[in-house]
């Protein structure tokens, strides 16, 4: 009888042993299959509109010009390198046309949202050739070279140049028809009335800054602005030999008050060629 209650519990005991393994069994299967079930995603809502970039180029504050009439403007700080131009000994006209140029610039950027681009940025030669090359290529809208003056006139204090042109408009001589094409170096004839109006706008804002002296417009044979294909003068500042004129030009005050005035010429000048006035 006692085997017989021994063999019943020893089942009792296998069977219970089986049961665990099985339930256990069943669990890590049922794990499992949860495990490898996709997530249940929320129910589609409203697609979201993308985010795109912004095409909105942001300017200065400030007056805009027209763009298609002033895009880019080309500054050309004369001399440079060996090449020092005029100097009284204590400053030297190669550093003071690429202090103006380089005020310019941040000016004109500034207030008429204009790319504006130097003909030079550091101490180096450049040919005139090479000069206007760097506006024609760029397509510049303006050109202004930047020269400082020299006179034995104390009151003389500079000038604003415009390319002299002795024949007829259009390269031909008197009494022949006008040329159908233009060498490159006479390329300037087909804007010389937009570079007198320049030259005349410049003329009237600078003479403000440099009172008492009224800046004239002249012509010249500025070899600078003969293969310039777009509107161009060369504006000759100051005068070195006078020694107020020679410590304006190295002041930093001057140089902003000059460029204000270049950007006021200039946002005359475009509004006139918009009018149809050259």
């Amino acid at each position: 009888m006692t085997r017989f209650w021994n063999s019943i519990s020893s089942i009792t005991t296998l069977a219970i042993a089986l049961f665990t393994v099985v339930f256990l069994g069943f669990l890590v299967s049922g794990a499992a299959a949860r495990a490898q079930e996709p997530p249940v995603l929320p129910p589609p809502g409203p697609t979201p509109a993308p985010t795109l970039p912004s095409t909105t180029i942001e300017r200065p504050e400030g007056p805009h010009l027209p763009r298609r009439l002033i895009n880019v403007i080309v500054i050309d700080p004369g001399h440079g390198g060996a090449d020092v131009g005029v100097s009284n000994g204590e400053v030297q006209e190669k550093d003071l046309t690429l202090a103006l140029a380089q005020k310019m610039r941040f000016t004109l950027e500034s207030r008429l949202g204009s790319t504006v681009l130097l003909t030079r940025d550091t101490d180096m030669a450049l040919t005139n050739e090479a000069r206007s090359a760097i506006a024609n290529n760029n397509q510049a809208d303006l050109l202004i070279s930047l020269h400082i003056g020299q006179s034995s006139n104390m009151l003389d204090l500079g000038s604003v140049y415009i390319m002299k042109d002795e024949l007829a408009l259009g390269g031909a001589s008197p009494g022949q028809p006008p040329r159908l094409f233009l060498p490159w170096y006479l390329g300037y004839r087909m804007v010389l009335p937009a570079s007198r109006g320049a030259a005349e706008a410049l003329r009237q804002d600078l003479s403000g800054v440099m009172a008492p002296w009224s800046l004239p417009v002249r012509d010249g044979p500025i070899a600078v602005l003969a293969s310039a294909s777009m509107p161009a003068v060369a504006v000759e500042v100051g005068n070195i030999n006078n020694p107020m004129s020679a410590g304006a030009l190295a002041d930093p005050a001057f140089h902003g008050a000059f460029a204000g005035a270049v950007a006021a010429a200039i946002e005359r000048y475009a509004m006139m060629r918009q009018a149809g006035a050259f």
